[in-house]
């Protein structure tokens, strides 16, 4: 089922950079959602709406793929246009992984899997505040760049939590609910 490609398209979203290049890039990710999210469309209609969130993320994230790193602060034209970009990129995200976990939700409970259908919902909850906490970070890290910087640490586990519990609702909801359709 889907699942398993939402699960491998989302390892791609987690960002490992090298030189300001992003070695797993998004792009490959959002065409795995996408494919995955295909597979599912038919079960659920959120998945369907999802989709039609994911096509564009797989362009809006090849801008994603390097980033510029300049010391100091310099606002300049293409500083706004990514920002615009990232909150856009960000908005449709939020709502794709919504979508997501609802559909997840829905079927569990349509199979009298409450477990699953709260455990999806409360980790998206979990996702909401983390990408709540990156864009407030990535926003006032302009002004109080040294402040910021003993929360790194701590910020970079929390995210790198979220992401697991994230990919572990994927696997439970393929074990799950796939094998729910095999009976």
């Amino acid at each position: 089922m889907g699942f398993s490609k939402i699960f491998w398209g989302f390892i791609f979203l987690f960002d490992f950079r090298f030189n300001g290049v992003d070695i797993i890039p998004d792009f490959i990710g959002f065409i795995l959602i996408y494919f995955g999210l295909q597979m599912l469309a038919e079960k659920n209609n959120n998945f369907e709406s999802a989709k039609s969130l994911a096509f564009p993320l797989i362009f809006i994230s090849v801008f994603d793929i390097y980033h510029i790193q300049k010391p100091g602060i310099n606002i300049t034209t293409m500083s706004w246009i990514g920002l615009i970009i990232g909150v856009v990129f960000t908005i449709l995200n939020l709502i794709m992984v919504y979508r997501i976990c609802l559909g997840i939700s829905e079927m569990a409970n349509e199979r009298s899997e409450n477990e699953l259908a709260t455990k999806s919902m409360n980790r998206w909850t979990l996702y909401l505040i983390n990408q709540i906490i990156i864009w407030f970070i990535s926003l006032t890290s302009f002004v109080f760049d040294n402040t910021l910087a003993s929360l790194a640490l701590p910020l970079i586990i929390f995210a790198l939590i979220v992401y697991i519990l994230m990919l572990v609702l994927f696997k439970e909801a393929e074990n799950t609910l796939v094998n729910y359709n095999e009976q």
